[in-house]
């Protein structure tokens, strides 16, 4: 608890002060704010792995899955209902007295610009809040519910190992795992820099052809007011709320794979090992190769379903995006999975190169290709395939050689699954251009999304990637 507690509270006081400092440096200063309500999270977060690691090394995922659930309901549920709050008080107050927190406005365009700042800090204050719940969550289930050890368990375990070196051995497993982490967060924070200050850079000296290639996409009002580059880097926000999903969903898995394959490792039961691996490989390909799949067909469609009613320049130029930012998840989704099972075989301070080197490669990439007016923005996602790519390949290559694992013998896991993704989106797609003239966009899109899945799932008994036997041994093997 105190090693917890002592680095949530410094990395808080850290975010809070470095925040005007980085504001300034992406030249977006109206950040500060939503920076500011986004600083509690960290100790809240910090707060939270000391409960869910606990529970989850218990094999117990409940409390985990329950405090995510708060977290995300109270996220959207705050979080929309502060933007809406903030954005209803600055509007009333531009229609009285025609000003917004006191600055006067010329119109209402120039109104909502001032409010979408202070409506930004409210959306944010709602994951500060998501997280505070489900800390409290998990605090109050702990002290009411326990668990489940009782005295009688503890008079028969092993004697306790003394708490110098229970902090030692727990700093030597956790600081490569952080410090991997942090590599790969100051790399998205180096990352998020060097995208908006070369998409500034090239408003100042190749405008022309960034406007000429976005067009109407881009308000006369943030060519005035020189946000065009805070404009188009938001437009990757609206990309990586939906495609980030598939390894999110993925991580869990990853978490509750790691006691069944560090277990095999431990007794170097080679053969169960093997077995773990690949279904653990072949869960992840099955959801993720569809979704990026998926994803890159209707990325267009999806993003309007969600967005099309009040964001439609975005949208056009959050597609182009969506295009390689739908591959580079599969890779990223892939990643994920692989190095939790090379922590989990004890590998940790190879996974932290991996991800390091991995990130090295995608802030030059960024770098390179975000700076070329003609790609631009969309450089991000081929930075982004580039870097996961290399971290799933060669994470791979190394998790087969320690487990002793015959890569020939398993590219079928990989294969079937992306044929039955493929045969399903062009077929979708097909589906798509025929019904849509019948249909509006949005049901059209609504309507082949769930043909996709049917047909996918379809496919995969089809091809013999699953059938029910295998389905009510997937629990027993890993």
């Amino acid at each position: 608890m105190p090693i917890f507690l002592a680095t949530g509270t410094i990395c808080f006081l850290v975010m809070l002060f470095v925040t005007f400092w980085y504001t300034d440096l992406i030249n977006s200063p109206n950040a500060k704010f939503a920076c500011l309500a986004l600083s509690p999270t960290v100790l809240f977060s910090c707060l939270m792995s000391i409960y869910r690691g606990y529970y989850q090394g218990l094999s117990n995922m409940i409390p985990t899955a329950i405090s995510e659930i708060i977290e995300a309901i109270s996220k959207v549920v705050f979080g929309l209902g502060f933007a809406n709050l903030f954005m209803r008080i600055s509007m009333s107050e531009f229609a009285a007295k025609g000003t917004v927190f006191g600055k006067i406005c010329s119109s209402c365009e120039i109104a909502e610009n001032e409010a979408l700042p202070i409506a930004a800090m409210g959306a944010i204050f709602g994951i500060t809040l998501g997280s505070f719940l489900g800390f409290l969550f998990l605090l109050i289930r702990h002290k009411k519910v326990g668990d489940g050890i009782t005295s009688q368990d503890l008079a028969f375990s092993p004697i306790p190992m003394k708490a110098k070196h229970m902090i030692k051995s727990l700093v030597k497993i956790a600081v490569p795992i952080a410090f991997g982490a942090l590599i790969m967060n100051l790399g998205g924070l180096v990352d998020t820099i060097i995208i908006r200050r070369q998409l500034y850079k090239i408003m100042n000296d190749f405008s022309q052809p960034l406007l000429k290639m976005y067009g109407d996409n881009i308000p006369q009002d943030k060519i005035v007011s020189q946000e065009v580059h805070s404009f188009i880097s938001g437009c990757l926000g609206y990309v990586s709320s939906i495609v980030m999903l598939v390894p999110g969903v993925i991580q869990m898995l990853g978490i509750s794979a790691l006691p069944a394959v560090t277990k095999a490792w431990t007794l170097k039961n080679f053969l169960r090992l093997e077995k773990s691996i690949k279904i653990i490989i072949k869960i992840t390909t099955i959801f993720v190769v569809p979704a990026g799949v998926g994803l890159f067909t209707f990325g267009h469609s999806i993003l309007n379903l969600f967005y099309s009613n009040t964001r439609t320049s975005e949208v056009n130029i959050a597609s182009g995006i969506m295009t390689t930012m739908s591959i580079a998840t599969i890779f990223t989704a892939m990643s994920v999975s692989v190095c939790s099972m090379l922590q989990a075989i004890g590998k940790v301070k190879l996974t932290m190169l991996l991800i390091c080197i991995g990130t090295v490669i995608k802030i030059i990439v960024n770098y390179i290709l975000v700076g070329i007016p003609t790609i631009n923005i969309k450089g991000a996602g081929i930075g982004s395939f580039f870097c996961y790519s290399f971290v799933f390949f060669c994470g791979l290559y190394f998790l087969f050689k320690e487990c002793r694992i015959n890569i020939k013998t398993s590219i079928s896991i990989f294969l079937k699954p992306t044929c039955a993704s493929v045969f399903s989106a062009f077929l979708c797609s097909t589906i798509y251009k025929n019904i849509e003239p019948i249909l509006s966009k949005n049901n059209s899109t609504i309507f082949v999304l769930f043909s996709f899945v049917i047909i996918y799932i379809s496919l995969l008994f089809f091809f013999g990637i699953i059938n029910f036997q295998n389905l009510k041994k997937i629990k027993d093997k890993i």
